[in-house]
């Protein structure tokens, strides 16, 4: 997971929420029980460097999940540790499970062997491969938030079906809550700002998504670095590519790979 505590917490939280919705067992395949299964603390430590981030426990199996922003090359050897940890500490042979929230291609391993010795292996499931329906059809709004996630997340029939939902609330301050975890959310796909945006305008929404209000935003500018590369990098060389020849926003995000809505950011910030 990332290193931003809100942001963490904000993932376990939508994904508790699916073990309550009973949209879990359909993620993982698994027949998870929503009324008998119980969410083991996320903080519960079970080594002296291991915290989980979900355990669940029925009758029809213990299964162990851990969310993941960013690839971990070292995903097998601490996938592992887990497995180890839990047999030790609970008695039970977990069903592992990792799930692929972020923006890149997954490229962690979900293996280990060591002929004769050693053949260890998990389940990566990638949130970017599943349909937006999964979450839009869910009655829990929170819930609905996890369809910008998924491969067709951001077309246009769904963006639409999840801010409809949203304008719908009433109480202005759930309202101001969703669409702080939709922005933080929104950091995970690229364009996925811009695009909101664009549909608010056109149905003339009374809401905003701004690409510096994010956790991640302000966590990379307090780290000096945006989308895994140095802020200031990142302005220098678009200073140097506006010095130049003038490119179209989505060519310099290309070139940088950032999002589109930085490089708006940044240039807005020059201009004023």
């Amino acid at each position: 997971m990332s290193k931003n505590n809100n942001f963490d917490a904000l993932l376990k939280e939508l994904f508790s929420l699916l073990v309550k919705n009973g949209i879990l067992g359909d993620i993982l395949k698994e027949n998870i029980d929503p009324t008998s299964s119980i969410k083991v603390d996320s903080n519960v430590q079970i080594a002296t460097e291991l915290k989980l981030d979900f355990m669940i426990q029925n009758h029809k199996a213990s299964i162990h999940i851990e969310i993941q922003a960013t690839n971990d090359s070292a995903m097998h050897y601490r996938m592992l540790q887990y497995f180890l940890s839990i047999i030790k500490k609970f008695s039970v042979i977990p069903h592992q499970y990792v799930i692929y929230v972020g923006k890149n291609r997954i490229n962690m391993p979900s293996s280990f062997k060591i002929d004769g010795i050693i053949d260890f292996s998990y389940t990566i499931i990638d949130l970017s491969t599943l349909q937006a329906k999964l979450f839009l059809n869910c009655s829990d709004v929170k819930v609905k938030l996890l369809s910008i996630l998924c491969s067709d997340g951001l077309e246009q029939e769904n963006l639409i079906n999840l801010l409809n939902s949203l304008n719908s609330i009433t109480d202005e301050n759930y309202q101001g809550e969703l669409i702080k975890m939709l922005t933080t959310l929104s950091s995970l796909r690229k364009n996925a700002i811009i695009k909101i945006n664009e549909i608010i305008e056109v149905k003339n929404m009374p809401v905003h998504i701004n690409a510096q209000d994010t956790d991640l935003y302000q966590m990379g500018k307090a780290e000096g670095k945006t989308e895994g590369i140095s802020l200031g990098k990142a302005e220098g060389e678009l200073k140097g590519m506006l010095k130049g020849e003038k490119l179209p926003i989505d060519q310099i995000a290309d070139l940088l790979d950032i999002d589109e809505s930085l490089i708006q950011s940044i240039i807005d910030a020059q201009n004023k």
